[in-house]
């Protein structure tokens, strides 16, 4: 009975693993789509979509890398909806 409870013990701790790196999985990625999403942005975008960053230096640039990384979907989406108005 007790290597029984072990066993059962054992598979959940093995569940919730796989359960804790899919989580992580999906942390790094949704970093590496921000990243990616950053460097075009701050190249790009940034100066579009708020006028007064444009011609602003490269350390403003690295000082709101952090927040374009974390909210890249709100970004994008004003990009887009920015970028549609001007066209």
């Amino acid at each position: 009975m007790a290597r029984a409870v072990r066993l059962g013990t054992l598979s959940r701790v093995m569940g919730m693993t796989d359960s804790i790196e899919a989580v992580l999985l999906g942390f790094a990625a949704y970093g590496g789509v921000g990243a990616a999403f950053a460097i075009l942005f701050l190249t790009f975008g940034v100066a579009r979509v708020d006028p007064a960053a444009q011609g602003t230096s490269t350390a403003f640039r690295l000082l709101i890398l952090p927040g374009v990384v974390a909210l890249w979907p709100l970004l994008l989406v004003r990009w887009l909806t920015h970028r549609a108005e001007d066209a």
